[in-house]
């Protein structure tokens, strides 16, 4: 069946679809797992709960009203994936007297970030990530919760050189992918 993903899901994938096969919509979202792990924590809330955060459809149709992961789909069908959508945030302070930008991102998970990271040039180090004149460091926050609606959160420190230009370019990242 042809899996179309959408925002992140694209950019972790690198593509715009993929053919998976799978009798049912959990089977197809275990198949995409085995490709690509690191989505597992934007998919499923726990093993095999859905994350009320992301939008499953098939036939464009939300699972959530068919019979869940359990629903039955075949080589002909469309399941399309929607990752969060919950705001980033341009919201960097700085700099302060040591040179750091600072920022509370929302909608973005610690995963995602460090997949953008890589994509630029990133290399992690034992305390962060070096870049191209700057170095990056980041940890999550308990999420915030709004009715069913639970929202990731991280905590960002941008320092070095050139780091309003990194700060400005996760903001982005962040705005565009993680919410």
């Amino acid at each position: 069946m042809r899996v179309n993903l959408y925002a992140t899901f694209r950019d972790v994938a690198g593509v715009k679809h993929l053919e998976l096969d799978g009798a049912t919509v959990g089977e197809v979202l275990e198949k995409l797992l085995t490709l690509h792990p690191e989505m597992r924590g934007e998919l499923f809330e726990a093993p095999g709960v859905l994350s009320e955060r992301v939008s499953v459809f098939v036939n464009g149709r939300d699972v959530r009203y068919l019979q869940g992961l359990a629903t039955p789909v075949g080589p002909e069908d469309v399941l399309d994936l929607f990752p969060p959508v919950a705001g980033g945030a341009l919201g960097f302070s700085g700099p302060d007297r040591a040179g750091v930008w600072r920022a509370e991102l929302g909608g973005v998970s610690p995963w995602l970030l460090a997949h953008y990271l890589r994509r630029w040039g990133a290399v992690e180090a034992d305390d962060g990530w070096r870049v191209d004149g700057a170095w990056v460091r980041f940890r999550a926050l308990p999420p915030r919760v709004v009715g069913g609606l639970r929202t990731s959160r991280l905590v960002v420190e941008v320092g070095g050189a050139e780091a309003r230009r990194w700060a400005e370019r996760i903001s982005v990242g962040a705005m565009r992918g993680g919410g």
